[in-house]
């Protein structure tokens, strides 16, 4: 009776494995698609705001006294 439960509970685990997999690849294919059909968007879009903080002076160090 255990071996019988372990198996179903592996056909599970197998079944949810292969459903995340197959979600995972169509989240994959559409990025690639969304980037080969227009690729400046996505560059924008994906790095959108990465650098839009100023540090106040990059020269100096950062320190614990800084921060009190």
């Amino acid at each position: 009776m255990l071996r019988i439960a372990i198996k179903l509970l592996y056909a599970l685990l197998a079944l949810v494995q292969g459903w995340q997999l197959r979600r995972e690849l169509k989240e994959q294919q559409r990025a690639a698609d969304d980037l080969a059909d227009n690729s400046v968007d996505w560059y924008n879009s994906h790095f959108d705001g990465v650098r839009d903080d100023k540090a106040d002076d990059p020269d100096k160090a950062d320190t614990d006294s800084d921060k009190l």
